[in-house]
């Protein structure tokens, strides 16, 4: 199955996942495994089959509108989502699998993330404190992950992707702001083609600076608009 990381920091939260897929004749390739809301300030993750996110994407865009309006969602109609009969085959196929699915968001209360799972949590929504890691690596890469989590998070994935089948491609990094979300590849896990062989990987020194020039940047504005 997939990977899905998740750290809540004071001002964001971030979504880490993988993209390596398998259709039904064994070919590999890739696929966004989250879909970001941006007016609810949120993204939802899935580990399982690629139909049940689009599946969850449409129930929960159709039925809330906020973070809290989500997670409230899931709590009460869970179980009837996965209960429906759905028409589009691939869809009906990853309903009557085992799924997890996960809410990343800014909500009243700052960074949130929440999951539930038809296997793990018996259905039951469950709060995420400060860090969630899926599927979990041995014990040395934990380790590792324990002694430099801000920068170990790639050579976590590295390890989750080495120890696990279903784990692989690019990893996908999303940020979410209370004013903004910023989604990117941070760099291939292992080559899955010729093409992902040629795509070099980011610099992650690189695009953090990046990322907190820009995060400058836009508080500045705010204190130049208060002022």
């Amino acid at each position: 199955m997939s990977a899905v990381n998740i750290l809540l920091h004071r001002d964001r939260a971030v979504l880490c996942t993988d993209t390596k897929a398998t259709n039904s004749d064994g070919v590999q390739h890739h696929v966004l495994k989250y879909a970001i809301l941006p007016w609810m300030r949120m993204a939802v993750a899935v580990r399982g089959y690629v139909g049940a996110l689009r599946v969850f994407e449409r129930a929960i865009a159709g039925s809330a509108t906020t973070y809290e309006g989500a997670v409230q969602f899931l709590v009460e109609h869970f179980a009837d989502v996965l209960a429906t009969d759905y028409v589009d085959a691939t869809e009906a196929f990853a309903m009557r699998q085992d799924v997890d699915v996960y809410l990343v968001g800014y909500g009243m209360n700052g960074p949130a993330a929440h999951w539930v799972s038809n296997y793990r949590t018996n259905g039951q929504v469950q709060k995420i404190d400060g860090v969630h890691i899926s599927p979990m690596p041995d014990l040395e890469a934990q380790r590792r992950y324990a002694s430099d989590p801000k920068g170990g998070i790639p050579r976590l994935m590295a390890d989750q992707a080495a120890q696990n089948p279903g784990v692989g491609g690019w990893m996908m990094v999303t940020e979410i702001h209370e004013d903004h979300i910023a989604t990117y590849p941070h760099g291939g896990l292992c080559a899955l083609s010729s093409v992902a062989s040629r795509i070099q990987p980011k610099d992650e020194k690189e695009a953090l600076a990046a990322i907190d020039a820009a995060n400058d940047a836009r508080a500045e504005r705010k204190a130049a608009l208060a002022g």
